[in-house]
C-alpha cells in the first residue's frame, strides 16, 4: 500500500469493497496482478493493530475479525448476488 502510515488508513484500506473485486484484481491496464487488503500482509499488521486498539476485549477482537472475514470472502450478507455485483462501483460508505 505505501501510501498510508497509520492502522486507521490500513482499516479504511481494507473496507473498499472494490479492492476485492476480479476486476480490480486482475491489475486493470498494466495487468499486474493486485492483493487483495487482505491478503497483503502490511495491510493485514496495520488491520489488525487497528482492531486491537479499538477493541480491548478478545472476545470483540473475534466477532469483528468473523465479520471482516465474512466481508473479505463474500461470505452471508456479502455473497449476496447484488452485493457481490455492486461492490466494483458502490462508494465505500454505502
Amino acid at each position: 500500500m505505501g501510501q498510508s502510515n497509520t492502522p486507521l488508513h490500513y482499516m479504511a484500506h481494507s473496507l473498499v469493497p472494490k479492492y476485492y473485486t476480479d476486476e480490480w484484481l486482475q491489475g486493470g491496464s498494466n495487468g499486474v496482478r493486485r492483493l487483495a487488503p487482505n491478503e497483503d500482509a502490511e495491510v493485514s499488521t496495520n488491520r489488525d493493530k487497528y482492531f486491537r486498539r479499538i477493541f480491548s476485549k478478545p472476545e470483540d477482537v473475534q466477532k469483528v475479525y468473523k465479520k471482516y472475514g465474512a466481508f473479505s470472502c463474500g461470505l452471508d450478507y456479502f455473497g449476496q448476488p447484488h452485493v457481490m455485483a455492486a461492490r466494483a462501483h458502490e462508494e465505500p460508505l454505502s
